[in-house]
């Protein structure tokens, strides 16, 4: 005997199929879904100073890969790290130079190396684990007997030059879609021989920052060491502007000589910040990529899951009434009215949290689209804000983002092209004398002034009734401790755009440090404010 279905029965079997189908589906995704995990990561640590020393090699150094796992490894899976070569950095050719610690108890490790001498070819080295490592776990590589190599001749200022492209590149089998790539910093020999002991140390302390900007993955972090380093970097260029020149502050050629040695400093400073810091950037970049991007398919998904339990629950009670009129429990007409009140109600529900999921943002799902630019409008209210300082306060202080000129602090001043407050200059007040460095933004030519207030009350004339005088790189004019003063460029003379402007004044006795002086200039008619150290 062969069952016929009816064709009543054959649309809840196919529906009652689908709903099966569906919690199936859903199951299975519980069951396999994962938080987000950040990733494989990696931190360098160097046993020595990285420091290219005149022509000779540098051996002997250690580098130590502190590697941490963004996913499990089991049996068979490796570690790979990689290099280039022809870069100035010689690797060890001998395996056992190549350690892999920190394995759970238990589980060892082989070493494959490749030591290739191919410049099409980087060489490296695999690490294959013999049992399971958990997420999250650190193994520390490390690599000894590296050399560095001598240069084979000094630059245009008889330094040596650093190594600035060398650097490691770490991947896992089970992670090979996401290479983690970590720079090695090699500082040339500027600084290191024949040196004042001030500029020695400050050098010393911007290798160290150097070198942590380039290991930081924190984005805050490495903007706090960037603003140590930019200070640092100006203190340096004062000190060789003026106290390396000291007993010749006077000598116009010389004041003009060590600006040009200072401006070059700065140039290559700049260059090599710049370069750690397109590397910071990318690797911060791509992992705020991939956590905004895991973030919005979590949401996502739990949008959709709420969906699908509804659907569920839709069916579950159409399946019910079927039953009861099935068995001729409930009447023919109180099974249809419940069809339709389940149908409207269900539909009502699942079609208010399918629009609200359509209306969502492509790339945050916490956002709706709308018909205007929201973040477009924010930026404009703030900037407006932001132009007039006594808005500040409105803006929360610290608690709301802060942009425009009202939001640069003392010794800095806003950059209308580079939309960011940059360095306004230096002052310092030593032996009586009164040395300025004024950072010029725009271009000055003849007959351009430089104003100049300093602070009231502070400085008094050495001399009763007798005005300060200044010296001044191509400009002229007089002092006055009391009222704004202006120095006028030299006719024939051009101060170009992102030099330094150093006047030294003189015939003033006082006790200034802290004190702010006032700066100003005919190209840039707002002033900015540098303290007296």
């Amino acid at each position: 005997m062969v069952y016929q279905l009816s064709e009543k029965n054959q649309i809840f079997v196919a529906l009652f199929a689908i709903v099966v189908l569906c919690a199936g589906k859903l199951f299975k995704d519980y069951l396999y879904r994962g938080g987000y995990i950040e990733g494989l990561t990696s931190r360098l640590v160097s046993s020595q100073e990285l420091v290219r020393r005149g022509t000779s090699d540098q051996s002997g150094i250690t580098l130590i890969l502190n590697v941490t796992l963004g996913t499990a490894l089991s049996n068979g899976n490796s570690i790979k790290v990689e290099w280039p070569i022809l870069k100035g950095v010689n690797m060890s050719t001998t395996d056992s130079d190549y350690i892999l610690t920190g394995l759970p108890v238990g589980v060892s490790a082989t070493r494959t190396l490749n030591t290739s001498t191919n410049s099409s070819i980087t060489s490296y080295v695999i690490f294959a684990v013999s049992g399971t490592v958990n997420v999250g776990t650190t193994l520390t590589i490390t690599m000894n007997n590296i050399t560095i190599k001598g240069a084979t001749g000094a630059d245009e200022t008889g330094n040596f030059p650093g190594i600035s492209d060398f650097f490691f590149t770490t991947t896992s089998s089970v992670e090979s879609a996401t290479p983690v790539r970590t720079p090695v910093i090699v500082l040339g020999s500027e600084g290191v021989v024949g040196t004042p002991g001030p500029i020695v140390e400050i050098e010393k302390a911007l290798d160290i920052i150097n070198t942590r900007i380039a290991s930081e993955t924190v984005l805050a972090t490495a903007n706090d060491l960037r603003k140590i380093q930019t200070a640092l970097v100006t203190v340096l260029a004062y000190t060789y502007g003026t106290v390396k020149q000291a007993g010749s502050v006077f000598d116009s050629q010389a004041l003009y000589d060590a600006q040009k040695t200072a401006i070059e400093f700065i140039r290559k400073e700049k260059e090599r910040a710049a370069k750690n810091a397109d590397l910071l950037s990318q690797d911060n970049i791509n992992k705020r990529r991939m956590a905004q991007i895991n973030t919005y398919y979590t949401r996502n998904y739990e949008a959709n899951t709420e969906v699908m339990k509804n659907i569920i629950f839709l069916s579950i009670g159409l399946i019910a009434l079927a039953v009861l009129r099935k068995k001729e429990l409930i009447p023919d007409s109180i099974s249809t009215l419940g069809v339709i009140f389940v149908l409207t109600l269900g539909g009502i529900v699942i079609g208010q949290q399918a629009y609200d999921i359509i209306r969502r943002n492509d790339h945050d799902f916490d956002k709706y689209d709308w018909n205007f630019n929201e973040e477009e409008m924010n930026k404009k209210h703030i900037t407006q804000l932001s132009d007039d300082p006594a808005n500040l306060s409105e803006m929360g202080m610290g608690m709301a983002p802060c942009f425009g000129p009202g939001c640069c602090h003392v010794g800095t001043k806003w950059n209308e092209s580079e939309k960011k407050c940059v360095p306004s200059g230096t002052a310092s007040w030593m032996s009586n004398t009164l040395t300025i460095n004024v950072y010029i933004m725009n271009a000055l030519e003849a007959a351009d002034k430089i104003t100049i207030t300093l602070p009231t009350g502070v400085f008094t004339e050495a001399t009763s009734g007798t005005r300060p005088a200044f010296v001044s790189i191509r400009g002229n004019g007089s002092g006055s401790v009391v009222n704004p003063f202006d120095v006028t460029i030299t006719s024939g003379t051009t101060i170009s755009a992102g030099s330094i402007y150093t006047i030294t004044i003189t015939g003033m006795t006082g006790t200034a440090r802290n004190s702010i002086i006032k700066v100003k200039t005919t190209k840039e008619p707002s002033e900015s404010s540098i303290m007296i150290i």
